[in-house]
């Protein structure tokens, strides 16, 4: 009887993994990919350069308006205040790909993607001396040449102040740090300023999109789409398929997903950084939002420009109401309370999804309340409750906290609250019940009902006995009325009999 069996080499070769077909013949890298062979101490690798004008435009967005925006936009959104003191041209874009996702000594960045402004000198088509945005691709064709790119890779980079990547704080940046020590040189580039773009979209465009990958914002925030792309996953099996055959057609869309990737960035931070400074300042313009809140075509063209303070110009972008609600939180963190406000209002004033809408004006409301401007926030909390039922709960309860604390009216409150609590068990599954079960097999229960958002019962508890005090006192007040009236009237002359008086006497 035969038998096959597999060695464990054949299951772990990354060529495994489906590679979308190709047309065309096989050709090397140095054939399809415009770029040099450079020469260092260290040995040679590749690099690829690309110069855009400034005026050069990536899904409606100008990047030469990178260098436009407000310094302290990008310190606010970095968290990090020194950058705020850096020129934006003396900031780095930086993406890697690499042989893998998991890190570590074994995982190596074949290719770095570099991007920044800086004067032509013309050898690339633009004019001398002329301002550009230069991407700088750099790989490495085999692993011989690793120390020849670091090498050039820390004296070129070493000319910036800051870095901007996309999730690189926790991936990019530690994977290059340890490439550069595995080849015992010195680069240290987790004390660099970073601006970590993946941390910013999350909390401007969470609420806005599902994802807050890097593709997804390009589609949903930037609408633009890629072609002769490649997908993430598939990079590490098209490299080691690269080192075996030397064929660079795959690796010629890895190029192409790498320069996207850093157009991309530069695209994201000039929005973000552009909305941060026009609502910080006299109020965005407002573009009516889709259902969803985002626009629905590439152009951004209700941008025009304007005049900072300063006298410097400055690309105001026209802002999506969905993402007036990210920007609202981002102010809250900062303490701008004036632009928080004016960011939530500006949301509530578009066209937004009921989900969005409700945390709109449900973080309108308690901003208002942190400033002690109940009777506003109190308008925002009727307006989810009148508006919007289904998600309401929240609402009524602070309702009936304002009722009870600010109107002293325990009647009024305990009705909110009683409200909130129906709504509540009217939108929760049955739960904690015994279900029958097949012989032989355990018995299980449906999943518990989760925790109510207030102590209903307690609440509910306190304010009937206030209405019980009230009741109480009222009829007090009544009584003791009563009395007092009858006490300065007095019980009056008979109307008859010997002591009546005749009508006509009285006064």
């Amino acid at each position: 009887m035969t038998t096959t069996t597999w060695t464990p080499r054949e299951t772990i070769q990354p060529s495994w993994l489906p590679l979308p077909p190709l047309l065309g013949k096989p050709a090397p890298l140095e054939a399809l990919v415009a770029g040099e062979t450079l020469q260092t101490e260290r040995g040679t690798f590749f690099r690829s350069r690309l110069e855009l004008s400034l005026n050069a435009a990536y899904g409606g967005c100008r990047l030469g308006d990178f260098l436009r925006v407000s310094p302290h936009a990008a310190a606010a959104l970095a968290r990090a205040p020194e950058l705020a003191e850096v020129p934006l041209d003396n900031v780095l874009f930086l993406d890697t790909e690499t042989t893998g996702l998991a890190g570590g000594t074994g995982t190596y960045a074949f290719m770095v993607g570099l991007g920044y402004f800086t004067r032509s000198d013309g050898a690339a088509g633009a004019a001398a001396g002329t301002q550009t945005l230069v991407v700088d691709q750099c790989v490495m064709r085999s692993y011989g040449e690793e120390r020849a790119m670091l090498t050039w890779l820390a004296g070129h980079m070493q000319r910036f102040a800051a870095l901007v990547t996309f999730n690189g704080r926790t991936f990019d940046v530690p994977l290059l740090q340890t490439r550069f020590l595995m080849n015992r040189m010195r680069l240290d580039l987790e004390e660099w300023l970073h601006f970590d773009l993946l941390h910013a979209a999350r909390r401007i465009w969470r609420p806005a999109v599902q994802s807050c990958a890097l593709q997804n914002l390009e589609k949903a925030i930037l609408r633009v789409g890629r072609e002769q792309d490649i997908e993430s996953f598939l990079i590490p099996a098209i490299y080691h398929q690269y080192l075996r055959d030397g064929d660079g057609r795959y690796l010629q869309r890895v190029f192409n997903h790498n320069r996207a990737d850093i157009l991309a960035m530069v695209a994201l931070a000039t929005r973000a950084c552009g909305l941060m400074e026009a609502m910080a300042a006299d109020g965005p313009t407002l573009r009516a939002g889709l259902p969803d809140g985002m626009a629905s075509h590439g152009q951004h063209e209700n941008e025009h420009d304007g005049q900072r303070e300063d006298g410097r110009e400055q690309r105001v972008a026209a802002v999506e109401p969905a993402e007036c609600v990210g920007l609202a939180r981002v102010f809250e963190q900062l303490e701008d309370w004036d632009a928080a406000e004016r960011a939530y209002r500006t949301a509530i004033g578009g066209r937004l999804r009921v989900e969005l809408r409700v945390r709109a004006l449900m973080g309108l409301a308690a901003l208002l309340k942190r400033r002690r401007r109940h009777e506003d926030a109190a308008e925002c909390w009727q307006s989810v409750a009148e508006q919007h039922p289904a998600h309401s709960v929240s609402a009524l309860i602070e309702l009936s906290k304002y009722w009870e604390h600010r109107k002293r009216d325990a009647v009024r409150a305990h009705e909110l609250a009683r409200r909130a609590h129906d709504r509540w068990r009217a939108g929760q599954p049955a739960g904690g019940r015994t279900l029958p079960t097949v012989p032989g097999m355990s018995a299980w229960r449906t999943p518990a009902v989760p925790p109510p958002p207030d102590d209903f019962a307690r609440r509910l508890a306190r304010l009937e006995r206030k209405q019980a005090a009230t009741v109480q006192v009222e009829v007090e007040v009544t009584v003791v009325e009563a009395v007092d009236v009858s006490t300065v009237i007095g019980p009056g002359p008979a109307l008859d009999g010997p002591g009546a008086r005749s009508p006509g006497l009285l006064r």
